[in-house]
């Protein structure tokens, strides 16, 4: 066996779920950042805009017989009154929280021809208005109940920017991965990232092996003794097509330590111990 040589690389089985935990991260994290910096801000103006049009309705009902003080009075009205700060725009809730518009919104837009058309308002009122409004500008037909503040903006940033750490860390973890193997060459083992000799190993576990893969090397080397982990599903793994690389491997080292090993044993069934 003092010819043996076997290489195990990273399993199908690995790649593909470290590829989908790093998109799933990246794209969560990606989905987080658009509504801090767009998504959020455009619900807020919708949302401004709804009540800009209910303000008009209350507005409409003095000049609902007369059309020349509502033509009169549009041209001074506007949506909302919002705050300018380094150059972007925010208007207060009802708590008086800064609600962030999108770039390039007005601090007091005047309201819109809907708005201005006095048959739309008498025959419908500013829900036909608001209508007509969405409809044109593929709005939501009803808003949100509420604006997002900068705070809960700021938890989509914060939420982006976790997101982005652990998908930067699965990128991490499958590169590490991809440049590692698990082999056995003559005498010598590969392992973790660790390579010693058969003649180091001073213990096998092998309690988790069938169950989930996993086995323990104790190593003493160099006068420092560690725990080596074996990982059979991420280096070689058992498909029996490929012949079981990982189970080769494992039996290989085994057939060479000739040692103490831990394994698990299965209670014997009562019939049995009845007998």
């Amino acid at each position: 066996m003092s010819d043996v040589n076997i290489e195990c690389r990273m399993t199908k089985w690995f790649l593909v779920r470290a590829v989908l935990m790093g998109v799933m991260f990246f794209g969560f994290g990606g989905y987080f950042f658009y509504d801090a910096a767009i998504g959020y801000p455009r619900q807020n103006e919708v949302f401004f805009t709804y009540q800009g049009f209910k303000k008009a309705g209350d507005d409409f009902e003095g000049y609902r017989s007369s059309p020349g003080g509502w033509a009169s009075h549009v041209r001074g009205a506007v949506l909302w009154k919002g705050v300018e700060s380094d150059g972007r725009v925010s208007v207060p809730d009802e708590k008086g929280n800064a609600c962030l518009l999108p770039e390039g919104a007005a601090a007091a837009p005047a309201w819109p021809a809907v708005l201005a058309n006095y048959d739309v308002m008498v025959s419908g009122g500013w829900s036909a208005a608001w209508n007509v409004y969405s409809g044109e500008h593929r709005l939501p037909s009803k808003p949100g109940e509420k604006p997002h503040d900068a705070a809960s903006i700021r938890e989509q940033w914060i939420a982006g920017g976790v997101c982005m750490v652990f998908g930067l860390l699965c990128l991490g973890l499958l590169l590490r991965t991809m440049g590692r193997r698990m082999s056995l060459s003559g005498n010598e083992v590969c392992a973790a990232g660790r390579k010693f000799s058969v003649a180091d190993i001073r213990l096998v576990d092998l309690r988790q092996w069938k169950l989930k893969g996993l086995a323990r090397f104790t190593v003493e080397k160099d006068g420092r003794t560690e725990r080596v982990r074996v990982d059979g599903m991420t280096y070689g793994g058992f498909d029996k097509e490929q012949g079981e690389p990982a189970e080769r491997f494992m039996q290989a080292v085994l057939a060479l330590y000739g040692g103490d090993v831990l394994v698990y044993e299965e209670a014997e069934p009562a019939e049995k111990k009845d007998s």
